[in-house]
């Protein structure tokens, strides 16, 4: 994935959270971002874009965001709702079946999906 893809995906994402009905994923919550968590075996690409939705979330924001880097959903034994999981069907672990049937579904092999469900805000490439 190139770098203008990553940022039109990281784009994209912003626009869908901004979508997600009232109350379905708070991003930001009494000044503290909730952290991206990426796989311990991410691609330079998802690390890009973890760097470039943490850029994003600060200007637009103020907050900092932390990046945790693990295969759980939550490495720092914390609770995993609330997190943004960023990375590929290949390289994260138990990612919503709605997300593989979109990704399945495009045509483009740059394709990806934006997708909350039970309190984590998802960005999965293929």
């Amino acid at each position: 994935m190139n770098v203008s893809v990553v940022r039109k995906t990281v784009f994209a994402s912003f626009a869908a959270l901004a979508a997600c009905s009232a109350g379905a994923f708070v991003l930001v919550e009494n000044g503290k971002a909730k952290p991206v968590v990426i796989p311990a075996n991410a691609a330079e690409s998802t690390k890009l874009a973890a760097t470039e939705w943490t850029n994003y979330v600060a200007k637009a924001t103020g907050a900092k965001v932390e990046v945790w880097t693990g295969d759980e959903p939550a490495p720092r034994g914390e609770d995993a709702s609330g997190t943004v999981r960023i990375g590929t069907l290949e390289t994260l672990g138990n990612v919503p079946a709605e997300i593989g049937e979109r990704l399945a579904a495009a045509k483009s092999y740059e394709a990806s999906v934006t997708f909350e469900k039970d309190g984590t805000f998802w960005i999965v490439g293929k």
